[in-house]
């Protein structure tokens, strides 16, 4: 009774069925934690955000300061995107004591490790909300 020699095959399967399996894994654990950190950095980003313009006594150096607060929660994040600050404010305007502040950030976030002809196509959108109540007994 002859038997095919099958000495060695056993480490080929293994090897190959650790690249057809390991590989797609760790990418996608890879593309849920980029997704994951640029969700917090919106949700992060946009309640500060409203904490910011519900108590600041100045409008124009609050815009500043959430422009540069949100642009840095995405940095802290290694996030390399733009995101979109969207603020809007009761009918009473955002500088009304008890008036409500609504920001939104939302962003496309790239995947990981693609090249550069497929991120435009190879996003994901995030977005994240808040609101603040600006203080009743604030000063002008």
């Amino acid at each position: 009774m002859n038997r095919p020699d099958d000495e060695g095959s056993a480490a080929v399967e293994f090897l190959m069925l650790t690249l057809l399996l390991l590989i797609p894994i760790v990418y996608l654990v890879l593309a849920v934690f980029t997704i994951q950190g640029a969700s917090f950095a919106a949700a992060g980003a946009a309640r500060d955000a409203a904490r910011v313009l519900a108590t600041t006594t100045d409008p124009a150096g609050a815009t500043r300061s959430v422009e540069s607060g949100v642009a840095l929660a995405f940095e802290d994040f290694s996030i390399g995107v733009a995101p979109l600050v969207t603020v809007t404010c009761e009918a009473a305007g955002c500088d009304e004591p008890g008036s409500l502040v609504h920001v939104t950030v939302s962003a496309r976030v790239p995947l990981p490790l693609l090249p550069s002809f497929l991120v435009e196509r190879a996003t994901v959108p995030i977005s994240a909300s808040s609101t603040g109540v600006v203080d009743r007994f604030r000063e002008r």
